[in-house]
């Protein structure tokens, strides 16, 4: 063990005996489980002796609780601080042992020991005897007072902020009150007796304590289930004197039933309020739901004709289509909605072209566009290859989905702008168009909940923009509008730019198989006929062998026996064995090889769970041949 290496000890020891001031060089005790509880003195000054009576050749070598039984915790609390943070500190506490108290400086010359030097400060605190003086005059008058009376010594952290207090006296009404008698109470605290101290009657205790000033406040106290009027008032450095009135049989028959009366009208209010716009939400929700399933059923039927041309036919499937995404964003917008209430709405990161993301959405809305004759723009901030960012793909594809159907929706014979700059290490983007505008006193309102700007034909849920609102936020990002009435409307928002690394696969549409060489296999799971044959309609054009399991047992032995599966789509829900049952028997032989879980529960945020269970990803029903082929780059 490291001690200090003075020069001359028997100089130092001279010195130190000189001075009228308490010295003392000691070492940390820890417990089993490394924590300060005692602490040894190495070397006490002469002064030390006329402070606490004790000879230092008794005191080299003892602990401190050997020496002083019942030593306050918080004196090795304070030094344990010294040691452990390494930083000087100066405290004022008192030693119930010597009956004083001190203010000592403390500091740590090596690991593990610190040495203190402290000064009787009890003139400064109020001499000894006028305090047992007073203490005699006024406990005869608080020892029969009906109203509860305390006296408390407040403890303060490193930081000069009231942690806790020590209680010094109480009254017989006192004791009566919180069901413990005076000696169980005197020297300890109020953690140690109740476990916890509410914050706000620390806080008012300790602004007494240091501006000095009485207080008269009425609180509820926890503990005991009361009410009480309160009078603070400070009587000595770091200690409060407290008389508490009981008022709990005022405070309900007056001020307790007047706040329950204004939380019944606010109550009633709210009531009001949430059932117009559950009622508006409703009937809005049946006009959306019913509008794109009016086309789908209608087109659909029509698509059964005889002699109908392909122009036609193109035209009605690219119309069922648009009615199927339609209804397919209203279902997300709930889905969305409640993950978010719930707090289990989850971003998941992964590298992707932003140019690359945008172009798809031109693409993907151009139809639309053209119906309205509406033209579209990109506007890039960067080029192809700087445009690689890591995000959440499929989150920032539903932003810019919300603000271009919008903007659709309010514009004519107008253009639509999508693009982005970077700014620093911050990425605006932005979707603009040439629309009706939007009035400034709705800029703020348009993203709250079943909010729609009134007089404006609108259809929608009234839920987009307050959900990518959120999820931007979860983002690290903000959304704000640029607009006037009339003048056409500006959204933007920021995103940190965060590089994303560049895919290196390739996979082209159209490509013919080549049949010299043996393509990749892809199981896919999957007991619906139809999901099958949908799947396999993706894979039509892809170079890739495709078998099919109808079951989870089928799946396990294909994907065990066959050696040159490459690729796994698995559903979820299969008889036999589930999908999470096959991926945990897959996974005993074959660790490394890519299995995709394919889902219709869009309500459940099981991405995390997924992925523990051995999946690589998750495709949530209905999807696209876009998500295929990009699950395929990243896992193959």
């Amino acid at each position: 063990m490291k001690t200090i290496n003075y020069e001359n000890q028997q100089l130092t020891n001279e010195l130190f005996d000189l001075i009228d001031k308490g010295f003392m060089h000691c070492e940390l005790i820890y417990d089993s489980e490394g924590k300060p509880v005692d602490f040894r003195f190495l070397n006490v000054n002469s002064a030390y002796e006329a402070h606490s009576g004790l000879k230092p050749s008794f005191m080299i070598g003892k602990t401190v609780k050997e020496t002083f039984p019942g030593i306050e915790k918080v004196w090795i609390d304070q030094f344990a601080s010294a040691v452990i943070d390494k930083k000087p500190c100066k405290f004022t506490e008192y030693n119930h042992n010597i009956g004083k108290h001190y203010r000592t400086h403390c500091f740590s010359p090596v690991e593990n020991q610190f040495i203190a030097v402290f000064e009787d400060v009890s003139h400064e605190i109020g001499v000894k005897e006028k305090l047992e003086q007073t203490e005699k005059d006024y406990m005869q008058i608080f020892e029969s007072m009906t109203d509860m009376f305390m006296v408390i010594e407040l403890v303060y952290d490193k930081n000069n902020k009231a942690v806790d207090w020590y209680y010094r006296q109480v009254n017989p009404a006192h004791e009566k009150l919180v069901n413990k008698s005076k000696s169980e109470m005197i020297g300890q605290t109020a953690k140690t007796l109740f476990g916890t101290v509410e914050d706000y009657w620390l806080e008012t205790y300790d602004m007494v304590d240091k501006s000095g000033t009485a207080i008269r406040f009425e609180n509820y106290s926890k503990h005991v289930n009361k009410y009480f009027n309160i009078l603070a008032w400070k009587i000595r450095p770091h200690t409060i004197a407290v008389l508490f009135s009981d008022v709990t049989e005022r405070f309900n028959k007056e001020e307790f039933i007047n706040n329950q009366n204004k939380k019944l009208r606010k109550a009633e209010e709210k009531a009001k309020e949430n059932e117009a716009l559950k009622s508006a939400f409703l009937s809005n929700m049946s006009h959306e739901i019913r509008t794109p399933l009016n086309a789908i059923l209608g087109f659909s039927s029509l698509l059964n004709r005889e002699n109908i041309s392909i122009e036609q036919r193109k035209k009605y499937v690219d119309l069922i289509q648009l009615g199927g995404s339609r209804l397919l964003r209203i279902l997300t917008d709930v889905a969305d909605m409640s993950k978010l209430d719930t707090k289990q709405f989850s971003l998941i990161y992964d590298s992707c072209n932003l140019n690359t993301l945008i172009r798809n959405l031109v693409a993907q809305f151009k139809l639309t566009a053209d119906q309205v004759h509406n033209h579209m723009d990109v506007d890039f901030g960067l080029s192809d290859s700087e445009s690689e960012l890591l995000t959440d793909e499929t989150r920032l594809m539903q932003i810019f989905s919300n603000l271009i159907v919008n903007a659709l929706r309010y514009t004519k014979n107008g253009t639509i702008t999508i693009g982005y700059v970077l700014e620093g290490d911050t990425l605006q983007l932005f979707v603009k168009d040439t629309g009706i505008g939007i009035a400034k006193k709705h800029h703020k309102t348009i993203f709250d909940r079943f909010v729609q700007v009134k007089n404006t034909n609108s259809s929608g849920t009234g839920l987009g923009l307050s959900i990518i609102k959120e999820i931007i936020e979860l983002m690290a990002g903000e959304i704000w509008v640029e607009s006037a009435k009339g003048q056409g409307a500006e959204f933007y928002f920021n995103l940190p730019y965060l590089k994303g690394l560049n895919a290196n696969i390739n996979l082209a549409k159209g490509v013919k198989k080549d049949v010299k060489k043996e393509n990749p296999t892809i199981l896919i799971a999957e007991d619906e006929h139809i999901n099958f044959l949908y799947l396999e309609a993706l894979f039509e054009d892809l170079p890739f062998n495709i078998i099919h399991a109808k079951n989870g047992l089928e799946a396990v032995e294909m994907a065990t026996k066959h050696p040159n599966i490459s690729m796994i789509f698995m559903d979820l829900r299969m008889p036999k064995k589930n999908g999470a049952q096959a991926v945990k028997d897959i996974r005993k032989t074959k660790t490394k090889i890519p299995i995709i879980a394919l889902t219709a529960y869009a309500m459940e945020d099981d991405n995390k769970k997924l992925l523990n269970e051995g999946f690589d990803a998750l495709l949530t029903k209905p999807f696209s041949k876009d998500e295929i082929t990009t699950l395929i780059k990243k896992h193959l």
